[in-house]
Order: C-alpha cells, then structure tokens, then sequence
C-alpha cells in the first residue's frame, strides 16, 4: 500500500501520508517499526520535489528527529539529582576572560 502512494506520481499527500504511517509505527514500538519507519522515511526522501518546496523538507526533518527520538529512548541514562542553579556555579566566576573578538581565553587571571 505505501509502495503505490510513492509510485503514484509526485501525490501532494505523499508526506502527509507517510507521516501519519510513521508516526503510527513508532507509537506501536513493535518488532521492526522503527526499521520500517525508516525506510518510509527514506522512501519520502527520494520522492522528487521542485526546488524550494519546503513542506517535504520539513516533514522528512520532524520525522527523522521523531526517529532519532524513538530509537534512543530508554538508552540514555537519567542524571542524579538537579541540574545546576545559577547560584551554584559561583565559583566558576573569573576563571574565564573574553578578549579582543570574543576570544576566550580560559583560567585567565584578572
């Protein structure tokens, strides 16, 4: 079904359509989604475009990152504790000068 809305001839639904199916698959998270999501949106990226037509640009970005997302989720480990306040990095203060032309230059002394 995917392989005809493609070979249909440039179909101005193509991006929408493969959007919807992608983000389907990767809410579904079963065995071989993300592969078969991915190759959806590779299929999306071959589909010739006139120049400057941003509407696939965009959708081909949100679905990669929409990939990216799903295929590192439960893989990076959760921080302990807070992160930082800018109260806390006081004595970080001085130890980096900005010279001529926004050069830093570390550990500099005043």
């Amino acid at each position: 079904m995917v392989d005809e809305l493609f070979n249909c001839g440039g179909c101005i639904w193509t991006a929408l359509a493969t959007s919807v199916l992608v983000e389907a698959l990767l809410q579904r998270g079963g065995e071989g989604d993300l592969d078969e999501a991915e190759s959806a949106i590779d299929q999306l990226a071959a589909v010739p475009t006139d120049p400057g037509f941003v509407v696939h640009e965009i959708s081909l970005l949100r679905l990669r990152a929409l990939l990216a997302r799903a295929r590192r989720r439960g893989r990076l480990p959760r921080l302990p504790g807070p992160l930082p306040r800018h109260g806390d990095i006081v004595g970080l203060r001085g130890t980096h000068e900005v010279g001529r032309g926004d050069a830093m230059r570390i550990g500099a002394g005043r």
